[in-house]
């Protein structure tokens, strides 16, 4: 079992603000600086100063701890608002009467501050700024390779589930990725110390291996120690308010030097406390019966208003859906007709469009069988007019020619009329037949019926273009050309 110093079980925070919070953490503060000595301190969102207060005085006269330093903007952020020039100025008041030569201020955003720093040169980090999961994700990896190997983050805030706050899912993803190197502490709205290497340099690793049993041990003697500093700060509290005064924002508690008064004064107090009497105890149990039969009398009462309310509601919800459903209704209904009737006219366009390429393929069918019929006629008359040497040469010549001649013929034929056919196609139908389908997905029959009329045409285009392809090979192919 690991128990802390007497150093640190006597410790009291010399300076507490109504930053209540951070009192019952204080304890810990003590804890971390007499175990960690880190040479270099830093806390990210110093607010008035609890925390850093408490490490700077627990390390008050340790040479080794080189520097303090506060990093915050004092401006405010999204949980707290606003923050008003009274804080910072409360911070640097309380700074300026430690006379410290070690503790220093960086007055800036966060990641304007990490220019400060070196590689590798922080050995204690305290992360208390802004508590949303993506500023809280962003400080811990943006100052992580700040962070001495050896190095220990602190995170205030890791029990609180409320919205914004989001430490603890942060923390929960910390806790897996640094297996046995995390402690947590529950109270006081949760502190999570995290260490970064895996050489057990300190107490703090032990603790961090050791059972469940001796870590609840050290968690509830620093939450009972914790608890003794804001039991303090709350009879104190009490105390100007029964003498009718007030606590203002930037108020400071009571020196660490007179606690001890003060722990007199509850002591009396308690041993002093004047019970009630018999006819106090009387009319509070009067009051007790009333409460409870006027809980009675209104509960079911209250049940029947919330059912009655609910169901108008209800009633009211349903009707008005119901309306709108009915605009939807008629308002796609008529999309739908207006994107029929302009599929309608594209097609139209379309068929005259494919009836004037289908005319234009003919023609060119025709005239390619009238230029071919007339070569074949001056070749055969050129032939029979020549000697055997002469034809064997034209033959030659028009065996080397003719692919070439047949090939361009046919490309011809593609280039004067696929360009313009496709883009036709796609200027007439896309706009209608895109709009048509996506404002009524289950009324596209006439859609289905113009993709198929358009791919029939298209295959009889092809078959032309084919059948004309073949007319010229059986022409190659005929004796007089062998």
């Amino acid at each position: 079992m690991y128990l802390p110093s007497r150093h640190v079980l006597e410790f009291f925070p010399d300076y507490r603000s109504t930053q209540v919070a951070w009192q019952g953490l204080t304890p810990i503060a003590a804890w971390l600086m007499t175990t960690i000595r880190p040479a270099c301190y830093v806390e990210l969102g110093a607010y008035r100063g609890d925390s850093f207060f408490a490490m700077m005085q627990a390390a008050k006269n340790d040479e080794q701890v080189k520097s303090f330093c506060a990093v915050d903007s004092w401006a405010g952020d999204i949980h707290i608002g606003r923050m008003s020039g009274q804080v910072f100025r409360q911070f640097q008041t309380e700074l300026n009467s430690r006379n410290d030569p070690r503790a220093h201020i960086v007055k800036s955003l966060f990641e304007d501050a990490k220019s400060e720093f070196k590689p590798g040169s922080i050995n204690l980090l305290h992360i208390d700024g802004a508590h949303d999961y993506a500023s809280v994700k962003t400080d811990f990896e943006s100052w992580l390779p700040l962070m001495h190997q050896d190095g220990v983050i602190i995170l205030h805030d890791t029990m609180v589930r409320t919205e914004p706050f989001d430490v603890w899912r942060v923390w929960q993803e910390i806790e897996k990725a640094y297996p046995k190197r995390t402690f947590n502490f529950e109270h006081s709205n949760g502190l999570g110390i995290v260490c970064l290497g895996k050489k057990n340099l300190h107490d703090l690793h032990k603790i961090c291996r050791a059972s469940n049993v001796d870590k609840k041990i050290l968690q509830n003697v620093f939450k009972d120690l914790g608890a003794d500093i804001v039991e303090i700060s709350k009879f104190e509290l009490a105390l100007i308010e029964r003498s009718g005064g007030t606590v203002k924002p930037d108020h400071v508690f009571a020196r660490a030097s007179k606690v001890p008064a003060l722990r007199n004064v509850m002591a009396f107090n308690q041993r002093n406390a004047v019970p009630k009497s018999q006819a106090e105890q009387s009319e509070a149990a009067a009051e007790a019966r009333l409460l409870e039969k006027i809980n009675a009398v209104l509960e079911p009462r209250f049940e029947q208003v919330s059912k009655d309310v609910f169901s108008r509601v209800e009633a009211a919800f349903s009707t008005m859906l119901q309306a709108r459903l009915g605009d939807i209704n008629a308002a796609l209904e008529q999309r739908y007709i207006e994107g029929i009737t302009r599929t309608a006219k594209s097609l139209s366009v379309l068929d005259g469009q494919l009836r004037k390429a289908a005319a234009a393929t003919a023609k060119v069918a025709s005239q390619t069988a009238r230029d071919m019929a007339a070569l074949n006629a001056n070749l055969k008359k050129d032939i029979r007019a020549s000697d055997s040497e002469t034809a064997k040469k034209i033959i030659a010549h028009f065996e080397r020619d003719f692919d070439a001649q047949l090939q361009k013929r046919t490309d011809d034929l593609h280039k004067a009329l696929s360009p313009a056919f496709e883009k036709d196609i796609h200027a007439a139908l896309e706009p209608s037949l895109a709009e048509a389908s996506t404002r009524n997905w289950r009324k596209n029959d006439v859609q289905d019926d113009a993709i198929l009329y358009v791919s029939e045409m298209t295959v009889e285009h092809g078959k032309a273009i084919e059948i004309l392809r073949k007319y010229l090979q059986d022409l190659y192919s005929h004796p007089l050309f062998r």
